[in-house]
């Protein structure tokens, strides 16, 4: 029996190359995969990063405007209303700036907070709109209040009356944007404690000094039966909490949103549904 060795190391050569180029082609892929994976996380954790420190930003300017609002009611606006209610000539002597607080809030930078709650951005924005009302609803009376403190040196009388009413239409207006910044704060609070308490802080008793704050400035806050509404729709639409089952059925959503790509892929979107005719209709 022949045996040809010449050939046989030369198919084992031939073997052996193929086997190196399939290793190598292998190693290369399994490399950038994992340095793609890698470059992703750190991407992402660069990305979450940002979005903690423009929330932090964003809750504590919210909670330093509704602080300032608290403190300028109680030392401007309530000695005011004491004025007006003692009918006091110095309630029409005090021109009302306001606090110096900003809503100024760049809100493409807060996108994310969708994720957390859907009911962020539409909150903002309507503190945002509630306090550009407040900040036209006083400059309108501080004009009124300049022609009025003239007629009343002058002896009409009832122009007190009339500005006190407008004063105590502001006055309430601005308690409502200050329980609506309360509420705001507190939910901002929450989404700290679910989503960015990377140092596992316990924030309760800031919380139940918030609570006691707004209470002694604003006396029957927290029972106001509107706010307490948005209160409860806005705890309707909390993200979930990552757990197995809410897991499961992300990946089944998943699933099922990419076959129905594949049949429109393959099938269209066909045409859409219409009414059929009811039997007394022609």
């Amino acid at each position: 029996m022949n045996v040809d060795i010449a050939n046989m190391v030369n198919d084992l050569i031939y073997k052996t190359d193929w086997i190196e180029h399939i290793i190598t082609c292998f190693s290369v892929f399994v490399g950038a995969f994992l340095a793609y994976k890698f470059g992703l996380k750190l991407e992402l954790r660069k990305a979450k990063r940002q979005m903690r420190g423009d929330f932090c930003t964003l809750s504590t300017q919210l909670h330093l405007n509704l602080e300032d609002m608290l403190d300028y009611k109680k030392n401007i606006l309530d000695k005011i209303k004491a004025d007006y209610e003692n009918n006091k000539s110095e309630a029409i002597s005090t021109i009302i700036r306001g606090p110096m607080v900003s809503f100024a809030f760049n809100m493409d930078k807060y996108i994310f907070l969708n994720d957390c709650n859907r009911c962020f951005i539409p909150e903002i924005k309507i503190v945002q709109s509630s306090y550009d009302t407040l900040c036209f609803v006083w400059a309108n009376y501080t004009e009124q209040l300049i022609s009025a403190r003239q007629l009343y040196v002058h002896g009409d009388k009832n122009v007190f009356d009339n500005m006190r009413k407008l004063f105590l239409f502001n006055y309430n207006h601005y308690n409502q944007v200050c329980i609506r910044l309360y509420y705001l704060e507190k939910h901002f609070n929450e989404c700290y404690r679910r989503y960015f308490n990377t140092y596992y802080y316990d924030d309760n008793e800031d919380e139940l000094e918030a609570n006691a704050k707004i209470e002694q400035y604003i006396p029957s806050a927290l029972q106001d039966k509107e706010f307490v509404k948005i209160a409860e729709f806005f705890d309707k639409y909390w993200a979930p909490d990552y757990t197995l089952w809410e897991s499961v059925k992300y990946h089944y959503r998943k699933i099922k949103y990419h076959l129905k790509g594949l049949k429109i892929y393959f099938f269209g979107r066909g045409k859409p549904k219409t009414k059929r005719k009811s039997k007394g209709k022609k």
